[in-house]
C-alpha cells in the first residue's frame, strides 16, 4: 500500500510537469509557425516578382507554391520549437521546480534570489534580441512561453507535496547539465566537420535516419529564411533611382547590382536596397530609412564592402541567430535527453522499483550521449597518409571507401589516379557517392563530369547538392546549360540553392533586366 502511494506520488509530480512543458512547446509552435508563414509569403511574392522580370528565382516555380501551405510553416515552425522552445521551456520548468522546492524546503531568501534570477533572464533574452530592431514573434515567444510553464507547472503543483533526495537530484539534474556542458564545447573542440560527421555517423547510415536527414534538409531553409542578414540570402532585390546628371553611370551600376545578386525590379514596394543618387552621392535605404551613404565613384570602385555593410547596419537578428545556434547544441538534445528517459523508464519500471528505475534510466540515457561523443572523437581522426588511399578506396568497408574519399578531398589528390572513384559516384549507399562527388570536386576529366550531371539527378538531395558542388568547382562552363534547365526543374529547395551557387562559380550572371 506505501509503495502504491508513493507510486501515485511521483506520477502526479512528473505528469503536471510533462503538460506544462508540452503547453509552453505548442504555444512556441504556433507563434513559429506564423512567424515562418509571414516570411514564406513575403518570399513568395518576392520570387514571383522576381521571375515575372526575367530573372531566374530561387526558390522557384516548382517550389513556390508548397511555401504558402501551412504545411511548410508548421514544418519549418518545429525547427525553433526543438532549438529555442526546447531550451527556454526546459529552463522554465527547472525554474519553476527549483522555485518550489525552496519554498518547500524554508529558504525564502535563496527562493526569491532564484525567480528573480529566472525573470532577469527573460528580460535579458527580450533585450538581447531587440537591440537593433523589434522582434515581435520572437520576444512575444520567448518571454510568453517559459511564463506559461513556469506557472502551470506551479498551479498543477501547488497542492502536491514532492521531496526528493538531494543525492537523486544530484544524478538526475547533475547528468544533463554536464551533457549540455560537453555539447557547448565539444563541437568546437572538433572544428567545422562536427554537424557533418554527426549526420554522416547516425543519420546517413539508416533508414530512420535517413528519413530524418531528408526531412531537415527539405524544410529547414524556410525557417533560415526568416533570420538570414542580407549578406546572407541568395537573392536580393533593389531599385535604383538616379538623379538626371548621375544617369551616365546607371548602367555600371546595374552591373555591379546584377553581378552580385541584387536584381534591380520596377515597381517593388519593399525591396532589400533602395539606391537614390543625389549630387555624386549614393545614399542606401532599408524601406524608408536612411542607412548609410557613399560616393558612386566609391560605390563603382569598391561596390562589396559597402554592400556587406549595409547587409550589417539593416541585420535585425543578429542576436536570436546566437541564441538558436545555442539552443540547436543544447536545447534539442536536452529535450531528446528527456524523451529518452522516459522511454528507458517505461521499460524499465515494468521490472524495477520506481527510484531504482529513474535512476537508471538517467545513467542510461547519459552513457548513451556519452558513447556518441566517443564515437564523433575517433571518426575526427586525421586524413589518411597518401599511400594508404588506394587500399581504402578498394576496401569492403564502406566507411573506409567513405574515409578514402574524404581524405582525397581534405588533400585535394587528383580523381584521374583513381579511377576507381567512379565505382563510388555509382555507390548504392548515399554516404559514399556524396563522399565520390566531393572527391572528384576540381576534376576535368571527361568521365568524371559525366558521372557528375548524372548524380545532379540523384533522387537522395545531399548527393544531388554536391554534385553540382563538385562541377561548379571543376570549373565545367559546358555544364552551365544542364544546371540552369536543374534549376528550373528542381523540387527541393536545397538542391535548387546548391545548383544557383555552382552557376555563379562558373561565372553565370543574372540576365539583365527586361526594358
Amino acid at each position: 500500500m506505501e509503495n502504491d502511494r508513493s507510486k501515485d506520488k511521483d506520477a502526479g509530480v512528473f505528469r503536471p510537469c510533462l503538460i506544462s512543458l508540452a503547453a509552453g512547446l505548442a504555444l512556441f509552435q504556433l507563434l513559429a509557425s506564423l512567424a515562418v508563414h509571414a516570411s514564406n509569403r513575403h518570399l513568395v511574392q518576392t520570387m514571383t516578382r522576381v521571375m515575372d522580370q526575367g530573372y531566374l528565382a530561387v526558390p522557384g516555380a516548382k517550389i513556390l507554391p508548397g511555401l504558402e501551405t501551412f504545411r511548410s510553416a508548421f514544418a519549418g515552425g518545429l525547427f525553433f520549437t526543438f532549438t529555442v522552445g526546447a531550451l527556454v521551456c526546459l529552463t522554465a520548468l527547472v525554474a519553476a521546480l527549483t522555485d518550489m522546492a525552496l519554498g518547500r524546503n524554508g529558504r525564502p531568501g535563496l527562493r526569491k534570489a532564484a525567480g528573480a534570477g529566472f525573470f532577469g533572464l527573460l528580460i535579458l533574452l527580450a533585450v538581447a534580441v531587440n537591440l537593433r530592431g523589434i522582434l515581435l514573434f520572437e520576444t512575444v515567444s520567448l518571454v510568453l512561453c517559459p511564463l506559461l510553464v513556469f506557472f502551470t507547472c506551479q498551479y498543477a503543483l501547488k497542492d502536491r507535496p514532492f521531496t526528493v533526495p538531494r543525492t537523486r537530484i544530484a544524478i538526475h539534474a547533475g547528468l544533463p547539465v554536464l551533457l549540455a556542458l560537453i555539447l557547448l564545447f565539444f563541437p568546437h573542440s572538433q572544428g567545422s566537420r562536427f554537424f557533418t560527421d554527426f549526420r554522416d555517423t547516425f543519420l546517413m547510415t539508416n533508414p530512420v535516419g535517413m528519413a530524418v536527414n531528408d526531412f531537415y534538409y527539405t524544410h529547414t531553409l524556410s525557417p533560415a529564411e526568416v533570420f538570414k542578414s542580407l549578406e546572407q540570402k541568395q537573392i536580393r532585390t533593389c531599385r535604383l533611382i538616379l538623379a538626371e546628371e548621375d544617369r551616365p553611370q546607371e548602367s555600371t551600376l546595374q552591373d555591379i547590382l546584377v553581378s552580385r545578386d541584387f536584381l534591380p525590379l520596377d515597381g517593388q514596394e519593399s525591396p532589400h536596397l533602395t539606391l537614390r543618387s543625389q549630387e555624386g552621392m549614393l545614399r542606401f535605404y532599408r524601406a524608408d530609412n536612411l542607412v548609410m551613404e557613399a560616393r558612386i565613384i566609391d560605390v563603382i570602385a569598391g561596390p562589396d564592402d559597402l554592400l556587406k555593410r549595409f547587409s550589417q547596419k539593416t541585420d535585425v537578428y543578429g542576436s536570436y541567430r546566437k541564441l538558436t545556434g545555442t539552443a540547436l547544441l543544447t536545447g534539442l538534445p536536452l529535450l531528446a535527453y528527456l524523451v529518452m528517459h522516459s522511454l528507458f523508464f517505461s521499460v524499465l519500471r515494468l521490472f524495477s522499483p520506481r527510484t531504482t528505475a529513474g535512476l537508471a534510466a538517467s545513467v542510461a540515457c547519459f552513457l548513451l550521449a556519452l558513447s556518441g561523443f566517443i564515437i564523433l572523437f575517433f571518426r575526427a581522426s586525421a586524413p589518411l597518409p597518401p599511400g594508404n588511399v588506394r587500399a581504402a578506396l578498394h576496401s569492403p568497408s564502406l566507411h573506409e571507401r567513405v574515409k578514402g574519399l574524404q581524405t582525397m578531398e581534405e588533400r585535394r589528390m587528383d580523381a584521374a589516379y583513381y579511377p576507381v572513384v567512379l565505382e563510388s559516384m555509382a555507390s548504392p549507399f548515399p554516404l559514399e557517392r556524396y563522399w565520390a562527388a566531393r572527391a572528384v570536386a576540381g576534376s576535368r576529366d571527361a568521365a568524371v563530369f559525366a558521372r557528375l550531371i548524372e548524380l545532379t539527378r540523384d533522387s537522395q538531395p545531399n548527393v544531388a547538392c554536391q554534385a553540382f558542388y563538385a562541377l561548379g568547382m571543376g570549373g565545367h562552363p559546358d555544364a552551365v546549360p544542364e544546371i540552369r534547365q536543374s534549376i528550373t526543374e528542381a523540387t527541393n529547395w536545397y538542391v535548387q540553392w546548391y545548383a544557383y551557387k555552382a552557376l555563379r562559380r562558373l561565372g553565370w550572371t543574372q540576365p539583365l533586366p527586361r526594358p
